[in-house]
């Protein structure tokens, strides 16, 4: 859902995530408006904002099938609302959280700075 950031997604989970009965595979990549400084989320909120959602989709999903995708890194010279460094932050946050809920992760933000 392009625009919206963790609480707004958390407030339509409802509405766009959890009304599918059943799926494979529940690919989830946040962060991103999060992030960006004309609507950032602070650290702290994000965080429980994205397990509240975790929370939400293992109870309808296997956690097994959900696999979270950081947020991509940024061109420094064609991105002014974000920094990587953020991102950075960011995409720890996600780490931890994967960790604790083992849950699949993809580190979209790593790969695109190797």
């Amino acid at each position: 859902m392009p625009g919206i950031n963790s609480g707004a997604l958390y407030s339509l989970l409802p509405q766009l995530v959890l009304k599918i009965d059943r799926c494979d595979k529940l690919l989830l990549l946040l962060g991103t408006n999060d992030i960006a400084q004309h609507k950032q989320a602070p650290r702290s909120q994000f965080k429980i904002n994205m397990g509240l959602i975790i929370s939400s989709v293992i109870c309808s999903y296997y956690p097994q099938n959900i696999i979270l995708v950081s947020p991509p890194a940024v061109g420094k010279n064609k991105q002014k609302k974000r920094t990587n460094q953020e991102i950075a932050f960011y995409t720890s946050d996600l780490i931890k959280l994967v960790t604790t809920y083992k849950l699949q992760f993809i580190s979209l933000f790593q790969a695109m700075i190797a």
